[in-house]
């Protein structure tokens, strides 16, 4: 069922509501079935849709696909009644983001039985533009996560009319893994501030924002939401981001879960103008359904950390792996392979590994000949050659544990791209030069490796080799060949590595050609390739001339040390102790993007990524 089927939809057809707009826009579709026997539900949609029966939420997706590759959702559902009532609300972004490719709005469905097609979307279906949504509002969260919502609970005229025909041609494929669910509410407390109030959550979540309200009177109000708090306050603002939601409560009782836009946080803060009273106010949890395999240690702290990580991976998975899902919630190759490899220990089954690894698959741009910086990706483009490079061992990595050797016929045209566009960067110097524009020189955010010169509106000429793009490209050329028995030669840049990049006083590798700066994690990379020395391993080992590789990047000074067989075993643990102990010191309930946590990339750093549930794998690789 992963291979592209054009003929999924039997005669259903593409329909939207009349006057619509283009961008920021939702429609709601109704019908009615009959029929008391379990049916199938297939739907698509652009961009995330919410389909009720009776007035019960049964499922809701996203649209984080591309239209030559577009997600089918196949479902059973059970009715408890022989005529049965269908809703399907359908919110069009229409705005390229990092996780959505601007594309037509439009919806797609059938409904069947065993005695054959119930329903199908047509122009028959009615539909009407939903007016409780402020169409056309166009308000961003983050240029990453896309639009924010403002929904008003006043009543409104709900005036169907027959749906039209959108002009959609799509390839279509089951999207095969399990669906998100929406869970109970969590417990919340709640601090008045005079014109605004404060709710904790407990701990980070994500998913929907969950309101049941008394207001004395018609009133706006705003909801923003955070990970921390600063002055005793949720920041609404970062730079040029919003993080709030809007509402428009009418008089009296007040219940709305709006099904669309996913927010996280610890903390929300609801500002108003007359009075309300509260019932209920919190992030009513969404989460990919998983099954967890649980594990324990005999040191408490250990257990501390290894828990946190799991509620730090189930935070960042829903129709993908996700790197942070307060500020973006995006798929990357790098942040994704930390998280499948960890997910390989931490949850039962590899359908979600394997969702992911072709989605980003889907992402190679034959412009480049490398992946997008995401998948998908709907606006401005910067693809990482490390990121695309470490795809390679994502793919290893997913059939060594799953043991599912046909992903690599799937992927295989994927990765020789890769590779065949760094082989031929090689220049006459047998080493790969600093990539130009389009491209972001990204490794991680530290100091010297985040190619800060992706950013500036004029093109820089850089004429530099990094050490870390070189021996990386080596590396997991290596598994490349392996993995397809192939002999892409990797000899001549191995030697071009040593006989540049070596410096002779110290012992170590520098990590590029103009600076005479260490990395940690060029130098892991280095001694991965076979190129170590003890002052290698020392500096692996206490980073004292050398930049330290950050909380993305550590598990290859790890790998670099456990390969050298020098028996580092427990100093890998003591370091992931020392250092997940001073994020859970600070109140931490996920684990953060940076060790600097909230204050990195001025004031916008995640206190909850993905990439950072790492000691999930070392945790059970080191200690049986």
């Amino acid at each position: 069922m992963d291979n592209i089927n054009n003929k999924i939809f039997k005669s259903s057809k593409w329909i939207w509501a009349k006057k619509s707009l283009d961008v920021d826009d939702y429609a709601e579709f109704v019908a009615s079935f009959s029929s008391n026997e379990e049916v199938t539900i297939r739907i698509s949609s652009d961009s995330v849709y919410a389909l009720y029966i009776n007035d019960e939420l049964i499922k809701f997706m996203s649209c984080s696909d591309y239209e030559f590759y577009k997600y089918v959702d196949e479902f059973k559902y059970q009715p408890t009644q022989l005529e049965n009532i269908l809703k399907i609300q359908v919110w069009h972004f229409g705005d390229g983001s990092s996780n959505y490719v601007n594309a037509t709005h439009g919806l797609i469905f059938e409904i069947f039985n065993s005695s054959g097609l119930l329903l199908v979307s047509n122009e028959n279906i009615q539909s009407r533009v939903m007016n409780e949504y402020k169409n056309g509002y166009q308000k961003k969260i983050t240029q990453q996560l896309g639009f924010s919502y403002y929904y008003d609970n006043r009543e409104n005229k709900k005036e169907f009319s027959n749906s039209i025909l959108v002009d959609k041609k799509c390839n279509f494929v089951y999207r095969n893994i399990h669906p998100i669910k929406l869970l109970d509410r969590i417990n919340t407390t709640y601090i008045n501030k005079g014109d605004s109030l404060i709710v904790d959550l407990g701990k980070e979540w994500t998913g929907l924002v969950d309101l049941d309200i008394d207001s004395d009177a018609d009133q706006e109000v705003l909801i923003s939401f955070g990970e921390h708090l600063i002055d005793n306050k949720v920041r609404r603002f970062v730079g040029n981001r919003d993080f709030s939601v809007e509402f428009y409560l009418k008089k009296g009782a007040n219940k709305i879960l709006p099904p669309f836009r996913r927010i996280a946080g610890r903390y929300l803060q609801i500002y108003y103008s007359k009075p309300i009273k509260i019932n209920y106010l919190g992030i009513r949890p969404v989460m990919y359904e998983h099954e967890i395999i649980h594990r324990k240690f005999d040191d408490s702290l250990l257990n501390q950390i290894y828990q946190t990580c799991i509620h730090t991976l189930e935070m960042c998975m829903h129709e993908h792996y996700e790197d942070c899902p307060w500020r973006e919630q995006s798929l990357y190759v790098l942040d994704s392979r930390n998280q499948m490899l960890c997910g390989y220990y931490a949850f039962k089954g590899f359908e979600f590994a394997r969702h992911n690894i072709l989605l980003l698959s889907k992402s190679l741009k034959k412009e480049t000949g490398l992946l997008s910086l995401t998948a998908p990706k709907g606006d401005y483009d910067y693809p990482i050659p490390f990121f695309s490079l470490a795809f390679i061992k994502s793919v290893s990595e997913y059939v060594t544990y799953s043991g599912d050797y046909s992903i690599l016929e799937e992927v295989k045209d994927v990765l020789s791209s890769i590779v065949n566009t760094f082989t031929k960067h090689i220049d006459g110097n047998n080493l790969i030069p600093y990539f130009k524009k389009p491209f972001w020189n990204f490794y991680e955010w530290t100091d010297g490796n985040f190619g800060e010169d992706v950013f500036s509106a004029k093109e820089i000429i850089i004429n530099k080799y990094d050490l870390t793009i070189n021996a990386a490209y080596v590396y997991f050329v290596d598994i490349y060949n392996k993995l397809y028995n192939q002999k892409v030669d990797t000899a001549k840049v191995k030697k071009a590595i040593k006989d540049r990049f070596y410096d002779e006083k110290t012992g170590l590798y520098f990590a590029d050609s103009l600076n005479n700066r260490y990395s940690q994690l060029s130098l892991a990379f280095t001694s991965l390739i076979g190129l170590s020395n003890k002052e290698i391993e020392k500096e692996l080992l206490k980073a004292d001339k050398s930049t330290e590789a950050s909380l993305s990047t550590r598990g290859f000074v790890y790998d670099a040390l456990l390969d050298s067989n020098s028996g580092y075993k427990d100093e890998i643990i003591k370091d992931i102790k020392n250092r997940y102990k001073a994020m859970l010191d600070q109140g931490a309930t996920t684990f953060f993007e940076t060790e600097e946590g909230a204050s990195a990339f001025g004031n916008a750093g995640s206190l909850c990524h993905g990439w950072s549930a790492m000691p999930i794998y070392y945790l059970n690789l080191l200690i049986k």
